[in-house]
């Protein structure tokens, strides 16, 4: 009776365990306010397919990290790509999502958009 060589050995190389610690950058609050403009804010299933697909494809590209992080110029341009369609509405939208850098001016702006988040 033959027995079942053990697989681990041959298989890919364990995975590491992602690190606890984590970094607060400054795009990351702004990744924060796109997605909750998008997802909040908005329905997304009331918005132009295009321009949830185009948002939600440079959100996933910028969050999972797998280059480095466009610039603030970068990331607002990809996403001005898309109010293309249905304009006056896309536009409305993504002039909220940038509107958050005027918004915090200070540590009190940060902190009480972040309870905001915490505590609707």
């Amino acid at each position: 009776m033959a027995t079942q060589a053990h697989t681990s050995r041959t298989g890919p190389p364990p995975v590491p365990v992602p690190p606890t610690e984590f970094t607060l950058q400054p795009h990351h609050v702004q990744l924060l306010k796109i997605f909750m403009s998008l997802l909040t804010t908005y329905d997304p299933r009331k918005l132009p397919a295009d321009f949830v697909l185009l948002v939600n494809r440079v959100l996933l590209e910028t969050v999972a990290e797998v280059r480095v992080p466009p610039t603030y110029q970068e990331l607002k341009a990809k996403i001005e790509a898309g109010t293309t369609v249905r304009p006056s509405l896309t536009a409305q939208i993504v002039r909220e999502m940038w509107s958050l850098p005027g918004q915090l001016q200070n540590l009190e702006h940060l902190l009480n958009f972040f309870t905001g988040i915490a505590h609707p």
